[in-house]
């Protein structure tokens, strides 16, 4: 590898992918960008994903790593975060295996990342996402655009939105070092990886998105988590039932247990403006139906579009408060 362009750190976590894997590989290898080191985790799969692996590991000895362990299955974050801990690149990419990368990838990724650490120095913790094509298991597409297809806006990204809804796809990531450093090998309250390091980089540096997609996101029907088109109106009959919001109720208290994990773990390094908002996000269970629509609206913590936020306030009706604070203990 050239010496004089850094090495990017491309980590792949697998599980029983053998159908899309060895293409994925391929597109990784393929990049315009040659500095490219790709790390990969099985975690347990019972297929050929681990031997389709080996092959390329034997062909590309240089680029191509299996990281073989003891821990067994991980689960897709444990997974990742495992990996996360065994790169020592200056850059970190996240890759899932049944995508396919378009060819400038890594190089639009990077760019955008030098010119944000020329901006903000390396020594800022830096996370920069694109967005992505969404396609089919035969790669035909359904949606130049994966954040129109999900009515996603990236800018939306400070903190007090992030608490409440993720707007960056992990396998679209990259991350300098002073953000990898912020990272820590844990998964209890963590709703995903990519939420998780986007909150990191959100509470500590900067996030910075790229409009252009630089991935074919397949959708086959296993994907772990995949996408679905946003069907405004058929959210907002599911919100109108009390029997069919259930889920989004405990959707909204996964977000606020994540919060209140990441105020746990990182609460004593956190801005002070940053640590104040999460704290009164976790707090909102403790508060009566309006403190917590005013500690809501006082923070701006809203989800992307009038109806996600429609269907958000109609959970906060069906959560009981635990507690007996009032509007006077809104900040």
């Amino acid at each position: 590898m050239q010496s004089d362009k850094p090495v990017v750190d491309v980590l792949l976590a697998i599980y029983n992918g053998e159908f899309f894997l060895a293409q994925q590989i391929e597109s990784i290898l393929a990049q315009s960008y040659r500095q490219i080191r790709l790390i990969v985790r099985d975690d347990g799969s019972s297929d050929s994903s681990v031997a389709i692996v080996r092959s390329f590991a034997e062909r590309y000895p240089e680029q191509v790593v299996l990281l073989e362990d003891t821990k067994g299955n991980l689960g897709s974050t444990g997974n990742f975060l495992q990996l996360l801990g065994f790169s020592v690149a200056d850059y970190v990419m996240l890759s899932d295996q049944d995508d396919v990368w378009l060819p400038e990838k890594v190089a639009i990724t990077l760019s955008a990342m030098k010119k944000c650490e020329v901006l903000h120095g390396k020594s800022m913790p830096i996370l920069v996402h694109t967005d992505l094509t969404v396609a089919n298991k035969d790669l035909s597409v359904v949606s130049q655009s994966f954040w129109k297809y999900q009515n996603i806006d990236p800018k939306l990204s400070g903190i007090n939105r992030l608490l409440v809804q993720n707007v960056v796809t992990g396998c679209t990531v990259m991350m300098n070092r002073s953000l990898m450093n912020l990272v820590r090998p844990v998964t209890d309250g963590i709703v995903e990886h990519d939420w998780w390091l986007a909150l990191l980089a959100a509470a500590f540096g900067r996030i910075v998105h790229v409009d252009s997609p630089t991935l074919f996101y397949r959708q086959h029907g296993k994907n772990v988590l995949g996408a679905v088109r946003w069907d405004a109106w058929a959210a907002c009959r599911k919100f109108l039932r009390r029997d069919t919001r259930k889920p989004f109720s405990g959707n909204l208290k996964k977000t606020r247990l994540q919060a209140a994990r990441f105020l746990q773990m990182y609460g004593p390094q956190l801005p002070t403006e940053v640590a104040l908002k999460i704290s009164s996000y976790v707090s909102l269970e403790h508060l009566s139906f309006f403190a917590r629509l005013v500690c809501i609206v006082r923070y701006r913590f809203y989800k992307n579009g009038i109806k996600r936020n429609a269907g958000m306030f109609l959970s906060l009706m069906d959560t009981p408060t635990s507690g007996h604070a009032s509007i006077r203990d809104v900040n």
